[in-house]
């Protein structure tokens, strides 16, 4: 069972049968379980964009959540970033998974550059998780969000990742609430 808090304040209680696994997920299933809970904390009919795609794992989730009109996939698949075969399998799989679905725009490349051009009311951010890219994009974010302006991402407090809780605590404080995948939310 997982109880549900945001600022405090009980929003409601789910148990596993509450939430769809997603066959895409890793065997532990600790990121599905997260992340739909993020995703219901969601409003009905947002424009979002992901910094960090990857293989398209979150994206399916959070467009699968119904939450979404339009979800865009923004990430680099640079071969300096990731080793070859592992990037080049990675975009595939995240191709085959969003090939027929058209609320998904890919847009490869930074969010340095793509993000300016959107107008997002929810951004998910999981792409490098070094301090000073987090910051990047966390104050992009804030720049250019609009409407619901929700901001979100991954690895609040993951250990091999202390860069995104030190940028999210200097520029936005503590989340609203934090997920047992290290998923995080906050409404701006």
């Amino acid at each position: 069972m997982y109880v549900l808090f945001v600022s405090g304040r009980l929003i409601e209680i789910y148990t596993m049968e509450n939430i769809t696994p997603h066959r895409s997920m890793r065997p532990n299933h600790q990121m599905i379980y997260g992340l739909e809970l993020l995703c219901k904390l969601l409003p009905e009919n947002i424009v979002g964009a992901e910094i960090g795609s990857y293989a398209g794992e979150s994206a399916q989730i959070l467009i699968s959540s119904g939450k979404f009109v339009q979800l865009h996939c923004i990430d680099p698949w640079d071969p300096n970033y990731y080793s070859g075969r592992q990037l080049i399998s990675a975009e595939a799989a995240f191709d085959e998974k969003h090939a027929n679905d058209g609320r998904i725009v890919k847009l490869k490349g930074y969010s340095y550059y793509h993000l300016p051009k959107l107008q997002p009311d929810f951004v998910y951010i999981d792409g490098n998780h070094a301090y000073e890219a987090v910051k990047q994009d966390v104050q992009l974010a804030m720049k250019y969000l609009t409407g619901a302006k929700i901001l979100a991402g991954h690895d609040y407090g993951y250990k091999k990742s202390p860069g995104v809780k030190q940028a999210l605590d200097e520029l936005i404080g503590k989340p609203d609430a934090i997920f047992c995948d290290y998923s995080w939310i906050k409404f701006l």
